[in-house]
Parts: structure tokens; sequence; C-alpha cells
């Protein structure tokens, strides 16, 4: 199952490298990238739902204390074949919805990137290395919102959402920092600090899920998109 967690955050990512460079076969790679990313996500939710569990970490910064890593639960495995299922369908889709268009490799090659980073997200073992995807995410959404350079909203519209989830990003960044000053580490089993470093945690966290889920007050740059 460990190997399973990396693979499922590999695949989508080697796909979008392959689509990208192969643009005369891009729309059958798309698809079968899309496919190959589904099955490890699939298989981790069956071992998930038959009580196997998993984690995998490598530490990053010893002399702090910081791991980045992977874990496998009922939740994360859960969350990780939704995203490989919903991705599949949304590339397969694409690979039609952009036929024609001689950038398509690019499109579907940034809609493979973003499953990647959504599948680091979904699966990450702890704070830093959810912060690390979240920013993958909004980089991959914001290429994503930009590539028709046809359109003169595109580029504008792009920039607005960058800003706009950015600008919520700090509370994520911020529920991260106290996290780690109260309890000196940043997995998702740290006992959560209680008094004000308690509200900077949770106000953090939310303020950053509104701004990335475009909920109001911060929902206008999903009109530009």
């Amino acid at each position: 199952m460990v190997a399973l967690l990396w693979i499922a955050l590999a695949t989508p990512l080697a796909a979008a490298l392959i689509v990208r460079f192969a643009p005369r076969a891009s729309a059958a790679l798309a698809a079968a990238g899309a496919v190959a990313a589904a099955l490890p996500a699939w298989v981790l939710l069956a071992g998930a739902a038959s009580g196997t569990g998993a984690d995998s970490a490598f530490e990053w910064l010893p002399a702090a204390g910081l791991e980045v890593g992977l874990r496998l639960d009922g939740l994360s495995a859960v969350m990780a074949a939704t995203v490989a299922t919903v991705g599949l369908v949304v590339v397969v889709y694409a690979t039609g919805y952009f036929a024609g268009d001689p950038r398509r490799p690019s499109a579907l090659a940034g809609l493979l990137a973003f499953l990647a980073a959504m599948q680091g997200l979904v699966l990450a073992d702890g704070y830093l290395t959810l912060l690390i995807f979240w920013e993958l995410v909004g980089a991959a959404s914001a290429r994503l919102i930009a590539y028709s350079r046809e359109d003169p909203a595109a580029a504008p519209g792009a920039v607005r959402a960058f800003l706009t989830t950015r600008s919520a990003d700090l509370g994520l960044y911020l529920a991260v920092l106290a996290l780690f000053a109260a309890t000196g580490g940043l997995g998702f089993d740290a006992q959560r600090p209680e008094g004000a470093l308690g509200a900077v945690v949770g106000l953090g966290l939310v303020l950053a899920a509104m701004g990335k889920s475009a909920q109001a007050p911060l929902q206008t740059w999903l009109s530009a998109a």
C-alpha cells in the first residue's frame, strides 16, 4: 500500500509530462493516463475499506522535525478515489472538447498536473505536505484559467483568481505557523492549541478553504475564471 500511495501521485504527473511532449497522440495518452491514475486510487479505497492503512514520510528538515509524506486512511482513500474518478471523467471529456485546438496537449497536460496536485493534497500526511500541494493546486488552477490566449479575459481572470486565492491562503500559512509554534510539529494528529493560537489555527484554515472553494465573500474569482 505504501508504494501505491506514491504511484497514485506519480502516475498523473508522469502522464502530464508524456502528453505535453507527445502532441500527435495527446488525446489517447491523456485518457490512458487518467485511467492509469485512477487504478491505484481505487485499489487504495478497497484496501482502506478492508481496514488497511499506510503512512510513508521522509524528513525534510530534520533539525525542526518536519516531514513530508503521504497517508492512507478511510477519509483520504475516499477522497483520492473521488479525485481520480472525477478527474478521469473530466480528462476524457476534455479530449473531445479540445479537439481541433492546436494547444490541446498543453490543456490536457494541465488537467493531469492538476489531478496530481489534488491527489497529493488529499493524501497528505500533515500540514506541511498539505501546504505544498495546496499551492501546487492553486498554480495549476491559474494556469488552466489562463489557457486560452485568444480570450482577452483569460489572463486577467487567472490573475484575479491567483491573487484572491493567494490572499486567502495567508490563513493557511498563519494556521500552520501557529500550530508549529504551539506544538512544535505539523502532523494532523498534533494536539490543537487552545486560546488565541487555537482560534488562529481554526480561522486560518476556514479562510483558506473559503478562498480555494470560492465561498462568499471570496467567490468573485470564480466568475472571472
